[in-house]
């Protein structure tokens, strides 16, 4: 079973980056382009991930908030 890692940043290019070196590295790998996205991702039924990788700085719901 592939451990599987969330990706929130609301750019674009940086979550595609991230992803594809991760799923390099044999992970299985799901993005949000932002904390609202991440906050409903975490609270799905899926929500199972070994490790998060989250931008601190994002408008809305901060990276913050997504951590508490």
């Amino acid at each position: 079973m592939k451990r599987r890692v969330l990706i929130v940043d609301n750019e674009r290019v940086i979550r595609e980056v991230q992803a594809e070196y991760l799923q390099g590295l044999g992970y299985e790998v799901v993005v949000a382009e932002s904390g609202v996205q991440a906050l409903h991702i975490l609270n799905g039924p899926d929500s199972s991930f070994a490790v998060a990788v989250v931008d601190w700085q994002m408008a809305g719901v901060n990276g913050r908030a997504v951590f508490d």
